[in-house]
Parts: C-alpha cells; structure tokens; sequence
C-alpha cells in the first residue's frame, strides 16, 4: 500500500496507481470512502479506461451505492471496453446480485468467457448460475 501511495504523491496523475491503490483500500480494508476517492480521481484522469470504471462501478456497488450508478459505470466499462472479461464478469455479478437478472448474467459471463476461456470469475459465476437453476449438465 505505501508503494502506492508513494507513486501516488509523485504523480498524482497516474491512473494505473490510482485505481490500485483504491483497489487496495476496497480489497483490503474495506475502506469505500478513500477506496472510491481514489477511483474518481482515476475516472476523471481517464474517463476511457474500462478497468477504472469496472472497478469504480464494483465499490459502489459493493459498499451499497444507488445500483443505477453502478449499473451505469459498469455499462460504460463494457462498452468503452468490451473485451475485458472482468467487465464482463463484474456487470454480469451485478445482473445477478442487484437485479436478478439470471437471463442477462449469464449473456455477460458467457461473452467473458468467450474473450477469455479460463477466466476464474466467470467461469466459477457461470457455473454457480447454472446449478441453482440445477441444470448441473452445463454447469
């Protein structure tokens, strides 16, 4: 964390660290507040970049945001990065948990699963789907 935080002070700017030391802050602490500083200030540096805004998306959604913000951060990540298999799987956890959208879950971590076969995330979600409509055969 200090290594980031470091980074952090000499560049301010620097997205890659921004968004990891939010990360880490989520991750690891469960901090939201500074978590999702950090994130913002990633987002408004770069406001393209799919994995800020997936992750940005996932502490909101995670630490009890509003699910339309998240919902729309996690769209945007998918559609300014559509082949990033933990978009992917992050709006297709959000589908599932937040709207239960079995149908729409399973279509995201499908396509994660297409862009990356061995994706763990998508594949340990897409199987948890298919066994609690217990069609175990696909799963």
């Amino acid at each position: 964390e200090r290594l980031y935080v470091r980074a952090v002070e000499a560049e301010p700017r620097d997205v890659p660290a921004l968004n990891c030391l939010g990360m880490l802050l989520w991750t690891r602490r469960g901090n939201a507040p500074d978590a999702l500083r950090f994130l913002h200030r990633a987002a408004v540096e770069d406001g393209e970049d799919g994995v800020v805004l997936s992750n940005l998306a996932r502490v909101l959604d995670e630490s009890g945001a509003p699910a339309e913000d998240a919902e729309s951060l996690y769209r945007k990540a998918v559609a300014v990065c559509p082949d990033s298999p933990d978009a992917l799987n992050n709006l297709g956890a959000f589908r599932l948990s937040r709207q239960g959208d079995t149908v729409g879950a399973e279509a995201a971590f499908r396509q994660a699963l297409e862009v990356d076969p061995v994706h763990d995330g998508a594949l340990c979600n897409l199987a948890h789907l298919l066994l609690t409509r217990r069609n175990a055969r696909q799963a």
